[in-house]
């Protein structure tokens, strides 16, 4: 099951039938139908074999197409691709998923980029038993999951990088592993080493005792499909991890993860809990620099001021109404000139010394 009938048609076409040339399989293929005169148990979408084997490809929205048959495998691609539901009937990947109930042997193989951690292929993954490839440390002997240097780790691949007529580029000879264990620098050439010893392990308990789930990133690729070198050149690219787009590709594409937008839902009462008392118009503790931030609106100009103190934390200390109409081309009527007033003639105290709006923003 693919994602479409006609990414399946070029699967069939530059892949399927390519196998089946070169495979010696071609001999297996049921031949043209006597009866019918035609090749009937050849085409496109779907081969028969003998012995009573069939392979049949289609997309996600073309249940009725596995509907008459029942499949002992079940190979569903590009899972993260399925409709939420598919023409009144329910879940797609249930609804496939149960062409193949009477098997004895059933096997459901699925597989799929992730995108978001509600995604379908993340789902069966936390489902599973969370299988990681832990490679072998050439130095210690250690075994551990293959891991790019950041979110304040001090293992994993890192490298430097310079910048070349304004270009940000990775240096080759700097791109190097750090071990987890030892702490000890480990090359590109060593990789396929570390590929060869190491071993899969499961790391949670599954649903049921049959369902496996595997995690794979482009580490772990051959040096002769993709390097360290590429996985740290896109990396530098989304300006490590700062241009948001770009590093969403990276995690999703590279490092083989779902996307998870940073934020956390609290409650009012966990909000309430951490204010703290004082009054409006002064500057409180901790508090370093005050900045404006106004809305014009129809017939007033809402002005809000905040205090910003180390790391970020802040404080509102002043919130103003300056009323008229606004929509005058006359910036000299009373709510813009009272407003330039208060942004350019009010001061906060900071113990003994008062200082001004540091800068406003209009809206």
């Amino acid at each position: 099951i693919i994602s479409t009938k006609g990414m399946a048609k070029m699967r069939s076409s530059a892949a399927i039938d390519v196998l089946i040339d070169y495979s010696d399989l071609a001999q297996y293929v049921k031949p043209i139908s006597q009866r019918m005169k035609r090749k009937s148990s050849d085409n496109t979408f779907y081969k028969e074999f003998s012995g009573g084997f069939r392979l049949m490809m289609t997309s996600w929205n073309s249940i009725g197409d596995a509907k008459s048959f029942s499949w002992d495998l079940i190979i569903m691609d590009e899972i993260d691709e399925a409709p939420y539901e598919l023409k009144g009937q329910g879940d797609p990947e249930e609804l496939f998923a149960v062409r193949g109930v009477t098997a004895r042997n059933l096997k459901i193989y699925k597989l799929s980029t992730p995108t978001t951690e509600q995604g379908r292929i993340n789902q069966n993954f936390l489902a599973g038993d969370q299988r990681y490839f832990f490679c072998r440390c050439p130095l210690c002997g250690e075994h551990q999951v293959l891991e790019v240097m950041m979110s304040g780790r001090d293992y994993g691949l890192f490298g430097r990088s310079e910048v070349i007529e304004g270009i940000e580029q990775v240096i080759p000879e700097t791109v190097r592993y750090k071990c987890k264990f030892c702490k000890g620098d480990i090359y590109e050439y060593q990789k396929q080493d570390m590929l060869q010893s190491g071993i899969w392990k499961p790391t949670a308990r599954p649903i049921s005792s049959e369902h496996r789930s595997y995690h794979i990133s482009n580490l772990m690729s051959p040096i002769a499909f993709f390097t360290w070198r590429q996985v740290l050149d896109q990396y530098c690219q989304s300006d490590w991890g700062q241009k948001i787009t770009k590093f969403k590709a990276f995690q999703i594409n590279i490092l083989g993860q779902p996307w998870s937008p940073k934020t956390e839902k609290k409650d009012w009462q966990s909000l309430k809990a951490r204010s703290e008392e004082y009054r409006l118009g002064i500057m409180p503790t901790g508090a370093l620099i005050p900045v404006a931030g106004c809305d014009v609106q129809k017939r007033w100009i809402e002005c809000v001021v905040v205090a910003y103190g180390r790391d970020m934390e802040s404080w509102v200390i002043d919130h103003k109404q300056f009323h008229a109409e606004t929509e005058t081309k006359n910036k000299q009527d009373r709510c813009w000139s009272d407003w330039q007033n208060y942004i350019r003639t009010k001061k906060f105290k900071i113990k003994n010394i008062e200082v001004q709006i540091a800068v406003t923003a209009i809206d």
